[in-house]
């Protein structure tokens, strides 16, 4: 595993996910994350952000192989987290626990299962941290859509890029949180 190309390959395959799963997660077309696979991209730098939180993986690790996959000096360990399902009208409700390792242990978590999305395959899990900040990707609402949008702190303001076709109304944006983990339907 020398390169980006590599270890983004065993990634997918580690986490049970197709080509078109990570491109749905990140906002991207699967012939962009073929590209990527295909060695095509050495960095690609304005979506490392989401394929690291898509992938659970430190950044680190993925562009240069350095240190461990999923490890960044920050204690982590198994929690349960509360999972609700989104339907279709904009609502949740609550469906069970889930037991989800590799979670910092100060976070506030909250799974979150599309009925209808185009983010995912229906019935994979988003998880969240409430609490955290700063750039990354987050998932939002937004009446009743659901999607995912990138922030970037720059030195004096933040900027967003939402990752959706539809035009967001700014006075309704609901932030759930930020993604800090992605469960396929086939790993629950």
């Amino acid at each position: 595993m020398d390169t980006f190309s590599d270890r983004l390959a065993e990634m997918l395959e580690l986490r049970h996910m197709t080509q078109a799963d990570l491109a749905k997660a990140v906002g991207v077309g699967t012939g962009t994350v073929s590209y990527w696979i295909k060695g095509g991209a050495k960095k690609p730098a304005k979506y490392l952000p989401a394929i690291c939180a898509a992938l659970r993986v430190t950044e680190l690790w993925l562009v240069h192989g350095v240190g461990e996959p999923e490890g960044d000096g920050i204690e982590r360990v198994e929690q349960e987290v509360p999972v609700s399902e989104i339907t279709n009208d904009g609502f949740t409700r609550h469906v069970r626990m889930l037991d989800y390792q590799n979670l910092e242990r100060d976070g506030d978590y909250q799974g979150y299962m599309l009925v209808d999305s185009e983010i995912l395959q229906v019935g994979s899990v988003i998880i969240v941290d409430r609490r955290k900040t700063g750039s990354g990707l987050y998932l939002c609402c937004n009446g009743k859509e659901v999607f995912l949008s990138q922030r970037k702190d720059k030195i004096t303001r933040a900027s967003w890029h939402h990752i959706t076709d539809q035009k967001v109304n700014l006075n309704n944006l609901e932030i759930l949180g930020y993604v800090c983990g992605l469960i396929n339907n086939r790993e629950w």
